[in-house]
Parts: C-alpha cells; structure tokens; sequence
C-alpha cells in the first residue's frame, strides 16, 4: 500500500485458530487434513468468485458459471436468494487498508441489507456453525469497518455473515449490529482486533 508492507487481516486472525487446527490435524492426520484444507479453499475461491460474478452482473447468472461443475448447484441453492437482497453496492471484492494502524484486506461486499448498510462477507463450512464459533468472522468484518470508515467517513456497524453450508445445502445467516456483539461476548471487537495486530508485529519483524 503506497510502497509500505501492511499485513493482511486473515493473516492477523489466524492467530485465533493455529491451536485448535494444530490440534485437528494431529487427530485427523496431516495428509487427510491437507486434503481437507485443499479441497474447502478451492470451494471457497470459486464461490467467492460466483458471488462476485453474479453481483457484477445485476442479478443474472452470468456465462462463467454456467458451468458443469457441482459448486454451481451448492452456490444457486446457498446464496443468491440472500444476494438479490444487496441493494446499493458501495464495494465489491475491493482492497481497503488503515494507514493508522498499517494493516490492509479484501472486503467482500459492503452494500445495504433490507435498506441498511453493512459490511457483508461470505463464508462456506461444511457444517452449520454456532454463533460462538464465528468471532473471527465478526472480527473480519470489524477490521474492514475501521478502514472503510478511516478512508470514507462513513461509519458502519452492521456485520452480515452469509454461510453456504455445504452438508445440508443451507444457508446460515448473522446479521448483526457492532454494538451487540460486543455485549454477546463482553469485549469490544475493535479492541480485540486492534490487540491481535500489536501481537502479530511483535512475533513477525517486517
């Protein structure tokens, strides 16, 4: 970002989870969780990619994922009856970054949700996830709302998380407010996030 490193805001989450997926792969084991890990990435690159298609595309299934490919039908039948929703869209699989606190990411989508903006991002699990399981997706976000506002000064404390369950064909969503999740886990996210990023330059020296 004009010639400085900043580091990226799932690289500084990924704080949140080395433990607990150090731990799943010694279960599991390392061949059998690459093949996991492998297989997950793609499904997310590649939905991430329809969402952003079919937005770009005011709504219509565009010919690149006319495709036969099984991730279509999972993609039709999780997520665009919640995309047909994003009205206003301010920014799409955009780069926004903090001067203030050095540290860059792609948002997914800020847009407004039945007529209030949010900061939305897409997500995919095999299985449905608890509310108390997604911090890091909230701090994703939080991240993303203190650049946004830094850069445009506009304020956004509306967090949408669409999941794309992959077992059940459904689709969890989180819509929520700044403000409430804090008062959910009793901390601020801000706070949190701002924490993760001190921590994550005092381990790696750029």
């Amino acid at each position: 970002i004009n010639n400085n490193w900043f580091p990226s805001v799932t690289s500084i989450l990924k704080q949140l989870n080395e433990d607990g997926i150090t731990k799943w792969k010694n279960r599991i084991g390392k061949d059998n969780a690459d093949i996991i890990i492998k297989k997950s990435t793609e499904r997310g690159t590649k939905i991430h990619l329809f969402c952003e298609l079919y937005l770009k595309n005011n709504y219509n299934m565009p010919s690149e994922i006319n495709t036969i490919d099984n991730d279509v039908d999972y993609f039709k039948n999780t997520f665009i009856s919640y995309l047909n929703k994003i009205t206003n869209i301010k920014l799409l699989e955009g780069t926004l970054y903090s001067n203030k606190y050095k540290y860059a990411g792609t948002v997914d989508c800020i847009g407004e949700y039945d007529n209030e903006l949010y900061i939305i991002d897409f997500k995919t699990s095999e299985k449905p996830k608890l509310i108390n399981y997604i911090t890091s997706y909230f701090l994703q976000a939080t991240a993303y709302s203190i650049a946004y506002e830094e850069i445009t000064g506009i304020k956004i404390d509306n967090i949408l998380i669409i999941i794309g369950v992959n077992s059940t064909m459904e689709t969890q969503i989180f819509k929520e407010n700044v403000n409430n999740i804090c008062k959910l886990y009793n901390l601020s996210l801000k706070d949190t996030f701002i924490k993760l990023l001190e921590n994550f330059n005092k381990i790696n020296s750029y």
